[in-house]
């Protein structure tokens, strides 16, 4: 999906009960509540809280107010409360899975808030969307009904903090040689244009691996990652995967229906088709290997039961209890406080440092590392390399997190009549823009941008709106794909998924903590090819009882 977003500094409004900023207010608004789930994670919610507030105070005349949920676990809870009836709230924001809501019968149908135009825009919410039809089949029951809005879209990948990586002369010129001043011009990177966000990045395999290895040797690590949540890494393998094989041929893990190049030859040719009746074969996709081997050599930490120390990686990064949040602070104000020993880069997701907020003010109020003020390091994105033999021209991007906007189903006309007026009013250009401004992350959505606005934000917020933005890179989106495509809905496996032996493992890091890339790669032919029969039978089941 290619995208176009744009930011304005949104004025702050002292209108009645409203917030300045978007903060939560105390008033005297005694109008019962429609409540909104929001999980308050990394982009929090003070985006939120300024469209609710200023909703409030404009539509006094509502029998109702909009109030905000924010709690972390409903998040995960939110389509098991739908089912079994114990939502208290109407609005809701989350990414799971919404066919299931859908056919469940618990969501209503908002194609027509898609229709509305808000405030402030010339076009209606559909026409703003970046790709209205992949977001109809995703969030659609192929008859015309459209039940949830897209909203912020994580995208997780390598960061690193630039000025370092210039001071420990870990980028590239011109030559290909590392440089050896940080003054030196950098070399212009993948996109072969200057003063981009790749620049200085390495473009080869092999220069990534000279990278590592000496941010190994001159910082004491190359890598870190959350060892709770190392399903994170699942996006770098995603991003390999398609970027080696191509998104066309990546597809096909999700539709089942299609042509692979098996023998590498260049030519699609007959026996080379991948439908449900053989879709175990597409666990022989050359572009799972390579992204099996690219983590279990840089990334993976391994049971010491092996005698194998992964020499890139920060050892806590194999403790289950090492969060993301662990994660973040270690790569932050290890680096900061040690001066011979540093972390060179993070697997995390745009909002990383809008979540890492209070880790930057504790080293500027409480040790004093003043060169360390939130929201003004050069953090950038780290680009994968052209892997040999990959077949995208350009670079591939994961949205990690494809999260949504759903409306539960309503008896009382008047409160749905509301939400749908909310959902519209909470689309206007202005509110889209400050959601960047505010978190800096991105909504999937067309709105025109300036330079003065792009100025208002951090140098990590500014690396990845280019990148975003960069027409050359294409995105993919793995959860919108698990509601758009009937085989996915139906049961057939994941791309990351494998069983060895009687374990079985869709966190790729969990299992190549005990077993090699081929060995997780052969558990994952052996175990479709084996259970390809149930799991073709389920499929049939599921396809039957939608006739």
């Amino acid at each position: 999906m290619k995208k176009l977003l744009a930011l304005l500094l949104t004025c702050c409004i002292a209108l009645g009960a409203t917030a300045c900023g978007g903060k939560r207010i105390e008033d005297d608004d005694k109008r019962p509540s429609i409540y909104i789930s929001l999980f308050n994670g990394g982009y929090g919610r003070e985006w939120l809280d300024k469209i609710v507030n200023e909703y409030n105070a404009e539509k006094t005349e509502n029998k109702y107010k909009l109030t905000v949920r924010a709690t972390k676990d409903e998040f995960n809870t939110i389509l098991s409360n739908l089912q079994s009836g114990t939502a208290i709230y109407d609005l809701f924001i989350t990414n799971s899975y919404m066919y299931k809501m859908i056919d469940a019968g618990v969501v209503e149908d908002i194609r027509d808030v898609w229709d509305s135009t808000p405030a402030g825009s010339e076009k209606t919410i559909r026409e703003m969307m970046s790709d209205p039809e992949s977001y109809a089949q995703g969030y659609g029951d192929g008859k015309g009904g459209i039940y949830a809005l897209p909203l912020y879209e994580g995208v997780r990948g390598f960061v690193y903090d630039h000025e370092l990586f210039l001071k420990y002369g870990l980028l590239y010129n011109d030559a290909g040689q590392f440089i050896t001043s940080p003054t030196e011009t950098l070399s212009k990177g993948k996109d072969g244009k200057a003063g981009t966000y790749d620049d200085g990045h390495p473009e080869t395999e092999a220069q990534w691996e000279a990278m590592a290895l000496k941010a190994a040797q001159v910082l004491g690590y190359a890598f870190n990652y959350s060892g709770k949540f190392s399903n994170y890494v699942n996006e770098i393998y995603e991003m390999i995967a398609a970027q080696y094989d191509g998104v066309d041929a990546y597809m096909l893990n999700y539709t089942y229906d299609g042509q692979y190049d098996f023998d590498n030859d260049g030519v699609l040719e007959e026996g080379e088709e991948i439908t449900v009746e053989n879709g175990y074969r597409v666990a022989e996709m050359r572009g799972k290997k390579k992204a099996l081997e690219f983590l279990d050599k840089y990334l993976a930490c391994k049971d010491t039961a092996l005698g194998i120390v992964n020499p890139y990686t920060y050892p806590s990064a194999s403790t289950l209890s090492y969060s993301h949040t662990d994660a973040q602070t270690d790569f932050i104000a290890f680096t900061a406080k040690n001066q011979d020993r540093k972390i060179g880069m993070l697997v995390e997701g745009d909002w990383w440092e809008n979540e890492s907020k209070m880790v930057f003010e504790d080293l500027v109020n409480d040790f004093g590392y003043t060169d360390y003020a939130f929201r003004t390091n050069d953090y950038r994105f780290m680009t994968l390399p052209y892997f040999d033999g990959q077949k995208e021209e350009g670079s591939v991007y994961v949205v990690a997190d494809s999260t949504y906007i759903g409306l539960r189903k309503q008896a009382d006309d008047e409160k749905k009549a509301i939400c749908k007026d909310f959902l519209t009013y909470m689309f206007q250009p202005k509110y889209i823009q400050n959601f960047t401004v505010n978190t800096g992350g991105v909504l999937p959505y067309d709105v025109e941008l300036t330079e003065d606005q792009l100025a208002q934000l951090s140098p990590f917020s500014r690396n990845f709106f280019a990148l975003y933005h960069d027409p050359e890179n294409t995105f993919i989106n793995p959860q919108l794909y698990q509601n758009m495509y009937l085989p996915i809905r139906a049961g057939l496996p994941q791309t990351t998924s494998t069983e060895i032996g009687t374990d079985s493992y869709y966190i790729i890091m969990n299992g190549l903590y005990y077993y090699s890339a081929e060995e997780y790669l052969d558990g994952m032919l052996q175990s479709r090819t084996e259970d390809w029969p149930s799991l073709k039978a389920g499929y049939d089941a599921y396809m039957a009882a939608r006739v």
